[in-house]
This record gives structure tokens, C-alpha cells and sequence, in this order.
């Protein structure tokens, strides 16, 4: 993973590795790149929009609690928060929050509909949510020194 990191090779591809800067020089032809690594441990190729372009101004961080910890809840819940576009992270917690979802909407009062949204579709015991005042770290690489 290092020399993907440090961009020694620009991709995997089935098991044989390609550096474009040396092999175009070299002008070698490619076949269309199939993305492999052998191991699982790319999953999706995801293209990174620019949020604020697609107007999506504000991050919401929403904590909820909830007295119901039942499968059924549970499916219903998971099923609510699924269908909500505006919701792009949903985790289970430990500790007192049980859910926290990440929710990117153009505006406080877009956050306002979802919020009603989101009590119409499930019963909730609580509903907290912070708003990101300022991004200061946001990133899709993970680490890759633990692999």
C-alpha cells in the first residue's frame, strides 16, 4: 500500500501494477483497466462532489435516543433512515446516544422538513442535533498503515 500511497504505481489491475508516468513515456497501449486487488479490499469507486456546489450547505450531526431496542423497531428504523438521501452516515452507538446520523440539506429549514420527516416515520425517545459550524477535516482515504 505504500507505493499506492506515495504514488510510486497509480493503480492494481489484475495483479500486475502500472506506473502511467513511466509507461506512457514508453508509450505502451493499455486495455480498458479493470481495478483488481486481489483481496476484497476495494469495495466501490466513488466520485468526491463538491457538497456546497450541489448546495448542500448544511451538516447536520443528529444524536437519537431511543426506548425501543427491539428487532422490529430496529428494522423499521433502519429502513426509515435508508430511504432518507439527506442522511449520508447512520451508526449504531455505544454509551447514552444509541443512533447518530450525519445529514448534509441546503438549508435550516430543508433540516426543519427532514427533521419532521424523520419523527413522522419512527417513534424516537430523544432528537439532538448539532450543526457544523466549520469543516475542518474531511477526507474518503483511509488509513492504510493497519492492513
Amino acid at each position: 500500500f505504500t507505493t499506492l500511497k506515495d504514488g510510486t504505481i497509480d493503480i492494481l489491475s489484475a495483479a500486475t501494477t502500472y506506473t502511467f508516468t513511466r509507461n506512457v513515456l514508453k508509450k505502451f497501449e493499455f486495455l480498458p483497466t479493470t481495478y483488481y486487488d486481489g483481496q476484497g479490499f476495494i469495495t466501490k469507486k466513488v466520485a468526491v462532489v463538491d457538497r456546497l456546489k450541489l448546495n448542500l450547505n448544511v451538516v447536520a450531526f443528529v444524536q437519537i435516543k431511543t426506548s425501543n431496542h427491539n428487532m422490529e423497531w430496529a428494522r423499521k428504523f433502519v429502513k426509515a433512515i435508508s430511504d432518507m438521501p439527506e442522511v449520508i452516515e447512520f451508526y449504531r452507538l455505544s454509551g447514552s446516544i444509541d443512533y447518530l446520523l450525519k445529514v448534509l440539506v441546503p438549508s435550516i429549514e430543508k433540516y426543519d422538513e427532514f427533521y419532521k420527516k424523520l419523527t413522522d416515520k419512527v417513534d424516537l425517545t430523544d432528537v439532538s442535533s448539532s450543526f457544523s459550524m466549520e469543516e475542518i477535516k474531511q477526507t474518503s482515504s483511509l488509513p492504510l498503515d493497519y492492513a
